[in-house]
């Protein structure tokens, strides 16, 4: 460490500013007002360290689901809107397409 006093006081500047910065920012959060939120919607606060966690467990769930269906119940049918027999890749093509397209628009339900 240097005991010059220009460099002291420059990085006592450089504090200073970024404490600056610091309230600056927190002062142009945007403010989301209770009101703001529909109230039909069920909304809840978690940290972020836990954000996968509800994620997680809805995978778990239908995966659990899926393994009961298929083998414990026995209902094996393998349906889809285009035959991957007949069309090949293309209807594998087509087949996702189609889920992207359901899940888009029921996304668009939900949010709007």
């Amino acid at each position: 460490m240097s005991d010059n006093p220009k460099t002291i006081n420059s990085q006592d500047d450089d504090q200073r500013d970024a404490q600056l910065n610091l309230e600056i920012n927190e002062k142009q959060k945007e403010v989301i007002e209770k009101d703001f939120i529909p109230h039909f919607l069920p909304t809840y606060r978690i940290k972020s360290l836990l954000y996968p966690l509800p994620i997680v467990i809805v995978i778990v769930f239908a995966a659990i689901l899926a393994y009961l269906t298929f083998f414990v119940a026995g209902i094996q049918i393998e349906e889809s809107y285009f035959s991957e027999d007949e069309f090949g890749a293309l209807g594998v093509v087509l087949n996702g397409a189609i889920f992207t397209i359901v899940a888009v628009v029921s996304a668009f339900v939900i949010v709007f």
